[in-house]
C-alpha cells in the first residue's frame, strides 16, 4: 500500500503525520467504492521508497492486484 510519512517540529512539539494514497478502484472493487488504497506490487516497493518525485508519481496508477472479498458475518466490537 502506498503512503506518505513525515516527521517535523513546530515550536517545541514533534509531529508525525501520515496519509494513505488512494486511486481509482480495480475492476473487482469498483462496485463497492469509487476509491481504494493504492496497492503497490512487490516489484514497485523499493522504487516507491527510494524514487525521486517524478519516478514515484509514475507509480500512482492502480494495479490489478487480486483482492479477496468476503461478507462480514456480524459486526464485532473490540474493547481495549
Amino acid at each position: 500500500m502506498a503512503g506518505l510519512w513525515e516527521h517535523w517540529e513546530l515550536e517545541d512539539q514533534a509531529i508525525d503525520s501520515c496519509t494513505i494514497i488512494t486511486a481509482a478502484p480495480t475492476s473487482n472493487l469498483e462496485s463497492l467504492h469509487h476509491r481504494m488504497p493504492l496497492m503497490l506490487t512487490t516489484d514497485q516497493l523499493d522504487e516507491w521508497l527510494h524514487a525521486d518525485p517524478e519516478s514515484a508519481a509514475a507509480l500512482l496508477q492502480p494495479n490489478e492486484i487480486e483482492v479477496e472479498i468476503r461478507p462480514v458475518e456480524s459486526p464485532k466490537t473490540v474493547h481495549g
